[in-house]
């Protein structure tokens, strides 16, 4: 018998438990939005039809190693034994546990084996995140195959949409091919019942320069420039390449959001980036401690110990974290407040995992607003304002797939097929507004309400907020708000802040050049002079522009 249960349940998970309760069919399939609560609902669930006699075992599966214990621990607290190191040379579940824990993989390398176990006993399986199910069709057919004699099928998932053609076993669709959920709990519901937190996207517009890949042509954009979808893809590995200042000033602009957000209530709270691979999180942690002279913890595949490290974060106060996969979805860290999207993973399903970090409530806490900061890319901001909106997985036969050098699903271990050739030269960044709710925010807007907290006496109001309540106030006819209805001219850069910059870039040329060459770095300046150029001690600022432009094109024409 299992110890009664005792833990309260929030209002939708009441809902949707009763809901199952009334359901006749063996498929249960919930959405709701990351930091709901599935996992507290499913083990209710599990709870009952275990104590019950519904059934005699269980299975959890997940997408990976790490939340398989994770639910190991939470199910430990009610009474639920999971065993998350089954080995598939056993054909029984050990005596002493109610069920195991598992991986989509491992299901994959062995559907008999979990087909055998469920046969001999009435067995209820929870999907966790189920739309990985869909991520081949081997995996799907697996998954059938393993899990076609349970007597009880609960499909959980915060981000349920895809674009794929593969049909998530045990889970109904209609004549369209859209998914239909049993019970869908959406990110605007949690909002409404406060059971998850506001997300504002500071985003960061910016100058950046890099070689392009395919025809080795020095590029220069912003991200308000129009560009193709490979400039654009190299556009914004060059924005969180270290190689330039964009990265470099978010962190430090996201580092005092943190420290803000520690000074005002919540001394624990915490920072995620994520990085693109294992080299780009090591190269982050030593930015970040340098410009704070706090080591990061570092969370990477490659990690042996990776979970122990996650769980040790989660239990400490440290304040960062840099992951690249491993903290994108489900890892359950109530602390994050701060998130750097510093990757160049551009597809809807990774950004809202990513999103759904940061939006966990913690019980107690006064104030409770998460940021997410990232770039003025297009694709990215068209994500961060649909956050909202709830989308279900979707059959398209006749979906396109896009050329080989963009990035894939991330969760496929697809990593980014950027051409070789492309480098990142350098870039600059500008704080461009915010996202918040449905709306956009002008960073003139921002700074006006953020002045305005301040004389208020309330510098702990975030400025989006703010300005939220500033723009309705206008939008009513109150012209006492004096809002900024035009953006202020740009401050000029000093001009010796703007030598250094050119300084700074040309040592890079430099360095590129000569390694293409052989060449020696003073080789290449005698070079220059021999063109009749200065020492670059004497140059002025045009004299160091020529010479910049002088050095692309000998790369260039290399």
């Amino acid at each position: 018998m299992l110890p009664a249960w005792e833990k309260s349940l929030r209002t939708w998970q009441a809902e949707a438990y009763a809901k199952y309760l009334s359901h006749q069919d063996i498929d249960f399939l919930l959405e709701a939005t990351p930091g709901a609560g599935k996992t507290s609902f499913s083990l209710r669930l599990a709870h009952f039809l275990l104590d019950s006699e519904d059934v005699k075992q269980m299975f959890v599966v997940c997408p990976s190693d790490h939340l398989k214990r994770q639910w190991t621990r939470e199910a430990s607290q009610i009474g639920i034994e999971l065993d998350p190191d089954y080995s598939i040379g056993n054909a029984t579940i050990k005596s002493g546990y109610h069920g195991v824990a598992t991986t989509y993989q491992q299901v994959g390398n062995n559907p008999d084996i979990f087909n055998f176990i469920v046969k001999r006993k009435r067995t209820a399986v929870f999907f966790d995140e189920i739309h990985h199910a869909a991520d081949s069709l081997p995996w799907g057919d697996a998954l059938r195959n393993a899990f076609q004699n349970a007597s009880r099928r609960i499909g959980l998932s915060g981000t349920p949409f895809r674009g794929d053609n593969n049909k998530i076993p045990f889970v109904h669709y209609t004549h369209d091919g859209v998914s239909i959920p049993d019970y869908s709990y959406t990110y605007s519901d949690s909002l409404r019942d406060e059971v998850c937190r506001y997300v504002f996207f500071p985003k960061y517009e910016g100058r950046m320069e890099w070689i392009s890949g395919k025809d080795g042509k020095f590029k220069e954009a912003s991200f308000a420039d129009d560009l193709n979808e490979r400039e654009a893809s190299e556009r914004l590995n060059t924005a969180i390449s270290i190689k330039g200042d964009w990265l470099s000033q978010v962190l430090q602009d996201a580092h005092r959001r943190l420290n803000d957000l520690r000074s005002n209530g919540h001394t624990n709270a915490g920072g995620l980036v994520i990085a693109k691979d294992q080299t780009h999180a090591q190269q982050i942690a030593a930015l970040l401690q340098k410009q704070t002279g706090y080591t990061p913890v570092i969370a990477t595949s490659d990690v042996p110990d990776a979970s122990q490290i996650i769980e040790a974060y989660r239990k400490s106060s440290d304040m960062w974290i840099i992951a690249v996969k491993m903290v994108s979805e489900g890892v359950d860290i109530p602390r994050l407040r701060v998130l750097v999207y510093a990757t160049n993973v551009a597809t809807e399903l990774f950004f809202r995992q990513a999103v759904g970090r940061v939006i966990r409530v913690i019980p107690g806490l006064e104030e409770q607003n998460a940021f997410f900061f990232i770039p003025n890319d297009p694709t990215l901001v068209g994500f961060a304002h649909a956050i909202q909106e709830q989308r279900n997985h979707q059959i398209n036969n006749d979906m396109e797939y896009a050329p080989e050098f963009l990035d894939e699903y991330v969760d496929r271990g697809i990593t980014s097929k950027i051409p070789s050739q492309f480098t990142p030269i350098d870039s600059e960044a500008q704080p461009d507004g915010a996202i918040f709710g449905a709306s956009a925010y002008t960073q003139d807007e921002l700074n006006f309400a953020g002045q305005a907290g301040k004389d208020a006496g309330m510098p702990y109001l975030p400025a989006e907020v703010i300005a939220s309540f500033i723009r309705r106030g206008v939008e009513r006819g109150n012209s006492s708000s004096n809002f900024p209805s035009q953006p202020s001219a740009k401050e000029s850069t000093p001009r010796y802040e703007r030598e250094r910059q050119v300084k700074s870039r040309l040592k890079y040329l430099v360095g590129l050049y000569a390694a293409k060459t052989g060449l020696e770095h003073k080789d290449i300046h005698k070079m220059w002079m021999g063109l009749g150029g200065k020492p670059q001690a004497e140059a002025s600022l045009e004299e160091l522009e020529r010479k910049t432009k002088w050095i692309k094109g000998l790369i260039e024409q290399y």
